[in-house]
């Protein structure tokens, strides 16, 4: 999501900031990271004859974004600003650990868009951050809803999914699902290979 707002900061969505507050498919966020980062989509069955890929999948997501701005407009600036204000106070343990996640997550998100092209360790990855178990045991699920979305993508159950991941055939959406599980199941290990010894009690005297 972070991502999503950023890009939609670049272009000017006054009410990007409140996106936050509303349901908003993971697919989108990628698909600006993509963009971003210079990935060329390959194009669709929907596009029309002069667009490329990129072309497509840039107006698809503007108007996507078009439609998040206007319904972010009924989350008047005082209530949302007063939210974060009490988020600012003094953090939870839960408050910081999730930072902490999220402070991660730009990495792995990168290692997704390229993920058919470079490839990503995500053990060893959280072995050189020195990642604590419980922060690791965390990054499953930020996760799964993509999995979901792509699922139903391939199985043709939503004509929205269906068309958002229309870039990847059958065979990468696959593998793609495979590679985001694989990211699952390797912070799971960690966690578990890591979780603290607790030091055994002194006997008493």
């Amino acid at each position: 999501m972070t991502a999503l707002i950023k890009y939609a900061q670049k272009f000017d969505y006054k009410n990007a900031k409140k996106f936050k507050k509303l349901y908003v498919p993971s697919t989108l966020a990628y698909i600006a990271t993509g963009l971003e980062n210079g990935l060329n989509f390959p194009k669709p069955k929907n596009a029309n004859d002069v667009e490329s890929g990129n072309q497509y999948y840039y107006g698809m997501l503007h108007d996507q974004l078009r439609q998040f701005n206007k319904k972010a407009q009924v989350i008047s600036d005082e209530d949302f600003d007063k939210e974060q204000i009490v988020k600012k106070k003094r953090k939870t343990v839960q408050e910081h650990i999730a930072a902490k996640v999220g402070s991660l997550l730009g990495d792995i998100d990168y290692a997704i868009d390229v993920w058919d092209v470079e490839p990503f360790n995500t053990y060893k990855y959280l072995t050189d951050k020195q990642v604590s178990s419980t922060v690791a045991s965390k990054i499953p699920e930020q996760y799964q809803e993509l999995i979901e979305e792509v699922t139903t993508a391939l199985e043709g159950k939503s004509k929205q999914l269906k068309e958002a991941y229309g870039f990847m055939n059958a065979k990468e959406k696959r593998a793609f699902i495979s590679f985001v599980r694989k990211i699952q199941t390797d912070a799971e290990r960690y966690a578990e290979n890591h979780k603290p010894v607790r030091k055994p009690r002194k006997a008493k005297q």
